[in-house]
């Protein structure tokens, strides 16, 4: 009962005040491999436990051989066990797998050690009768017995088996494990003989010696109540003036075991206060964030639990303002440094090292500055080549002169009278069909031997890049398209991959098992599932045709430039992502025929959204890449290859001109399709 007690006060604490214990029961184990609950084990279940699963009982139920060994840890010379709860298994119904090693009936069988009796309502493997009255039949039988006086516990429990056995027909017989090396007895008289534990004799009364070390005044009937309290007070401990309670609750001596736990409760309150009191201290005197915690850790809730936050937040505070100081004084440093040397490579290092410095937007200016005076050197540089090599043809004043200096510079300023000069000299140009020849309008259109259409980009310049997207975008820089060059006016078509590739979205997807869904398909709907090399492939058949234009894929400076198509804007021509293109918000989530939206200045449609396109260039950083528009092949990461212009699945951020995205040139997807770049033979 003591166990039981503090069991339950445990229970409480934790905030199940509301949980009762159940009698014991048995319980067996299926297959299901808990490993840690042998078959032939007795449980304490609490009378609320709702176990579902067998493997569920040893974590809500307490074994009974914990019991035993908390008893054994006493130190004991006797210690005594009835258990009056022999019923069946009370979740088996519920349990899917269940099986009892016991054949579902009754404890199983407990061997405690020497000094431990353990005494059943039945023999193991049976199931105890609950009787017809207050208690069970065991229960009922034991109560009348233990009160005989004199009876030691051996005799005591043979009178007990007989009558239990006797009421049930030998149905149920209680049951008696475990030895003890003396004599016990449950109620005696002065004077009188015990009885012996023959079956065959009447019982013979036998000196009794009483239960507590200090004798009280003998009487006509045994004062147990008196007896008890003599030896709890002697004790002189809460847990004995809890047991008296728990056995006389309206006792005589209730009031003064009452009192007595309350002076016991209070110095226990007392002793917690100065523990919790000296854990404080020792905080305070380390002051450190570890040593607040701590406290905290061992009492959320406790007198200085306040104090402790406190301390904590003005620790936290000092250390975020110490860092915030030295990653100032840090800026501070870097950024002297970075203006002495007054270089572009310095500006965009301390940019790499500060992003959102003190002096972030001040070093951006700068390296646009750079950039700025780097392209207006590149361009004075490009005009005075471009007038030498005029200079020259018109020293040389011949067909061959004109004609050089308008290969080299078929939009260039004198390209106009180049023309007319090649005129006076009986060599008229046909500027419908010649690619690179100057003065062709932009969008100005040609159709292929396929009839795909291609939209002319005239020769220029451009900032390339963004400062309000991906760092990737950074820094813009100028670039310089020498040579015009005519663009896909739509991405490649499925019917015209179909003419020259044989295959279809469908079969593209099945090549590896692909489980991402189909867009929308027919002949004018943009091809997807498309890798970079099976777009070059696809060039390569076009080239062999040999039909006077060289195809290839645009570089990225060229993809950017024509989507641009003479503007600043994210989205060229209109500036409008809704007008321009297909994407998350007005796509419903596939692809559409090519050619729907508007098309840019230049004569192009679907720059933004539908799908990704692939580029001719590997994926890098700015820094060092060509300024003619050429593709990055050697610089950056060899692995993976450029997709431009967003598809109809993302945001209208990734369908800008200059967002940029990198993939492995083997990835097919159902948003990556490509377009044609054709320059005259």
């Amino acid at each position: 009962r003591r166990w039981i007690a503090g069991y339950r006060r445990e229970v409480e604490r934790r905030g199940d005040a509301d949980l009762d214990l159940h009698p014991f029961g048995h319980f067996g184990v299926n297959d299901t491999g808990v490993a840690d609950i042998a078959g032939n084990n007795n449980y304490i279940i609490p009378i609320e436990a709702d176990i579902p699963e067998q493997d569920e009982v040893e974590y809500q139920a307490v074994n009974l051989n914990f019991l035993l060994g908390k008893m054994g840890l006493a130190g004991n010379s006797l210690n005594i066990v009835i258990l009056d709860a022999c019923r069946n298994n009370p979740f088996a119904r519920n349990w899917r797998n269940f099986r009892d090693v016991s054949d579902g009936k009754g404890l199983a069988k407990v061997t405690p050690p020497t000094g431990t009796i353990m005494l059943y309502a039945t023999q193991p493997g049976n199931v105890a009768s609950d009787g017809t009255g207050r208690n069970g039949l065991f229960t009922e039988s034991l109560l009348q017995q233990i009160k005989k006086p004199n009876v030691e516990l051996d005799a005591m429990v043979k009178l007990l088996a007989r009558d239990v056995s006797s009421k049930s027909n030998g149905k149920q017989v209680p049951w008696k494990e475990g030895i003890i090396l003396g004599d016990f007895y449950f109620a005696g008289e002065e004077n009188s003989q015990p009885v012996k534990p023959n079956e065959s004799q009447a019982i013979v009364p036998k000196p009794t010696p009483l239960p507590t070390p200090t004798p009280i005044a003998s009487s006509s009937n045994f004062d147990a109540e008196g007896v008890y309290w003599n030896e709890i007070e002697n004790r002189n401990t809460k847990s004995g003036f809890e047991l008296y309670l728990a056995e006389y609750p309206n006792g005589r001596f209730a009031k003064t075991a009452k009192d007595r736990i309350t002076e016991f409760n209070t110095q226990e309150v007392i002793k917690l206060k100065n523990i919790e009191k000296s854990k404080w201290q020792d905080a305070v005197q380390e002051n450190t964030k570890g040593s607040y915690s701590n406290y905290l850790s061992a009492y959320p809730n406790g007198e200085f639990a306040p104090s402790a936050r406190q301390k904590i937040n003005e620790i936290d505070s000092e250390a975020a303002r110490k860092k915030v100081e030295s990653e100032n004084a840090q800026d501070q440093a870097k950024w002297d440094e970075v203006s002495t040397l007054n270089r572009k490579s310095a500006y965009q290092a301390y940019l790499a090292d500060y992003p959102n410095g003190k002096y972030s937007v001040t070093a951006k200016v700068k390296i646009k500055e750079f950039e700025n005076e780097e392209a207006r050197i590149l361009l004075e540089q490009q005009k005075a080549k471009e007038r030498e090599k005029w200079d020259e043809a018109g020293q040389l004043k011949t067909v061959a002169g004109y004609k050089a200096y308008l290969s080299a510079y078929p939009d260039g300023v004198f390209a106009s009278l180049a023309r007319l000069r090649l005129s006076d000299l009986g060599e008229p140009i046909e500027t419908n069909t010649n690619l690179n020849a100057g003065s062709i309008a932009a969008g100005t259109v040609i159709t292929n031997s396929l009839g795909m259409k291609f939209a002319y980009s005239p020769a220029g310049t451009f900032q390339m890049g963004s400062n309000n997207g991906d760092a990737d975008e950074e820094p813009v820089h100028m670039i310089s398209i020498t040579r015009g060059f005519y663009m896909g006016r739509t991405e490649v078509t499925q019917g015209q991959w179909k003419q020259v590739m044989g295959t279809t979205p469908r079969q593209q997807r099945d090549k590896e098992s692909l489980s991402t869904s189909l867009n929308g398909e027919g002949a004018d709907y943009p091809m997807y599932y498309v890798n970079w090399e099976e777009a070059k492939e696809y060039i390569r058949r076009l080239n062999a045709r040999n039909d006077g234009y060289i195809y290839s894929l645009p570089t990225e400076a060229e993809w950017e430039y024509a989507a641009r198509a003479g503007t600043t804007g994210d989205y060229g021509g209109n500036g409008s992502l809704d007008a321009m293109g297909w994407y998350e918000k007005n796509s419903g989530k596939r692809t559409h025929p090519v050619g729907q939206k508007q098309p840019n200045a230049f004569g192009l449609y679907d720059m933004h959204g539908n799908v990704y396109e692939w580029c001719e260039d590997i994926p890098n950083g700015y820094t060092g890449l060509p300024k003619d528009g050429s593709a990055n092949t050697g610089v950056g990461d060899s692995r993976h290859r450029v997709l431009r212009g967003g598809s109809w699945d993302i945001g209208a951020l990734n369908a800008r001109s200059a967002n940029r995205f990198g993939v492995v040139p083997t990835a097919r997807n159902n948003y990556v399709g490509f377009r044609v770049l054709a320059r005259v033979r």
